[in-house]
């Protein structure tokens, strides 16, 4: 019953592949390892989910006693839920555009981070950021569930900094990392499918090597100094990243000491989306702030 149940999926999963030549050594494996397959006389016009297919079977596979059995298996659901998830996050990506707003505790004046929350989004921010270098995880875990609620009912989504259990755990839009963080692999292995992974890149050998990896968007900077986070290095300014505009063909993030009076600047190299900390963060006013910062951009 169990081999049965796995040859049907699998008969399927050809027959939905069959004519993609990204699948064709796939499709060879698969009619090898199932004595031979005619993809005319089996499901055509099956309208079941690809993905969820493949999904079920790598549970099923991996569920045997001796999964190794099926390593040829495993290898090609792998590769089609890994395509499937990159075509989802791609038809995302216009959400992931305009004013992004990065909240940290460490950077509020004494406010409540959820309060300088509210502002952005009321203010028009597109994109926030939780990033928390010091609370315990579980004080974290908390405020980002907070955050996903206030992102839910808002046009904004939620990206958490570096913890990629809590990004899975609340259903957020995805995970930023950094350059010695998790890494990209070892994210993408515990974040769902659907979740987008950011990565930062401080110079144009980074955002190149970016360009290889399995992130869907990439932050570059800082653009100008900065006093809310420590930077050991020249700001890369605006020819560099006009460079960067060039360089990357993945949604690209301007970040790093931008404010009301020299984001006109920064736009005129067609970035995707700006970051800002400290120009709303720090404001007297954060949704006031947010908002003149979001007409600059949309203009």
């Amino acid at each position: 019953m169990f081999q049965d149940n796995i040859k049907s999926t699998a008969r399927y999963i050809y027959s939905q592949i069959i004519n993609d030549a990204e699948y064709a050594n796939e499709c060879k494996v698969l009619s090898d390892l199932l004595d031979g397959l005619d993809a005319q006389t089996m499901f055509k016009d099956d309208a079941s989910d690809l993905l969820g297919t493949a999904l079920y079977l790598s549970t099923l596979v991996s569920s045997n006693e001796d999964p190794s059995d099926y390593q040829d298996l495993l290898e090609i659901v792998s590769k089609i839920i890994k395509k499937e998830g990159q075509l989802i996050r791609r038809g995302n990506l216009e959400k992931f555009k305009g004013l992004y707003v990065i909240i940290d505790p460490e950077i509020t004046n004494d406010r409540d981070p959820f309060l300088i929350a509210q502002g952005a989004v009321s203010g028009g921010a597109k994109i926030l950021q939780l990033r928390d270098k010091n609370s315990d995880k579980g004080l974290i875990l908390e405020l980002a569930h907070k955050l996903q609620e206030l992102c839910k009912n808002a046009d904004t989504v939620l990206i958490i900094n570096d913890h990629a259990d809590i990004a899975k755990a609340v259903q957020c839009f995805g995970l930023h990392v950094g350059q010695t963080d998790l890494s990209v692999e070892a994210s993408r292995s515990v974040l769902n499918i659907n979740q987008h992974i950011g990565r930062s890149n401080r110079e144009l050998d980074q955002l190149e090597e970016s360009q290889s990896l399995d992130i869907d968007h990439v932050a570059f900077g800082p653009m100008f100094s900065t006093r809310t986070k420590v930077i050991d290095r020249e700001p890369q300014g605006i020819e560099r990243l006009q460079a960067a505009r060039e360089i990357s063909s993945k949604p690209l993030v301007a970040i790093g000491g931008i404010n009301i009076d020299n984001i006109e600047m920064v736009m005129a190299c067609s970035p995707d989306a700006i970051c800002v900390t400290g120009a709303v963060g720090l404001a007297e006013n954060p949704e006031k702030a947010a908002r003149a910062l979001s007409k600059c951009i949309e203009v």
